[in-house]
């Protein structure tokens, strides 16, 4: 299961990339997506955090980057959560999935 999350992940990530290759802005970490999402699955106490343009996210918005992830947010969560051997990788490659589908470009750590 966590081999094919971690590969349509990257695949995703891959196929988004190459669509938003003109994407500038540096996308948001691992944590600003968690939480978010958490707040959508009703995991996380606290509201929807912004974008830098005052953008506030929603439930539907969220949704609709997981479906152009090829995720749940429950999986997409579980990603964003991941520990272990590898985990820095799993987390950053969803954060950048989610940042690919809101029009971003890669974190930067």
């Amino acid at each position: 299961m966590k081999k094919t999350l971690i590969g349509i992940v990257t695949v995703a990530f891959v196929a988004l990339m190459i669509t938003n290759a003109s994407a500038c802005l540096p996308g948001y970490t691992p944590g600003f997506w968690k939480h978010n999402i958490g707040v959508a699955l009703g995991y996380n106490p606290g509201a929807y955090s912004a974008f830098r343009d005052g953008t506030k996210l929603t439930a539907a918005m969220l949704a609709g980057y997981a479906t152009t992830v090829g995720v749940t947010l429950e999986a997409a969560y579980a990603a964003l959560s991941a520990k272990g051997p590898g985990m820095n990788t799993v987390r950053a490659d969803m954060a950048n999935a989610f940042n690919a589908a809101a029009g971003y470009g890669p974190f930067v750590d």
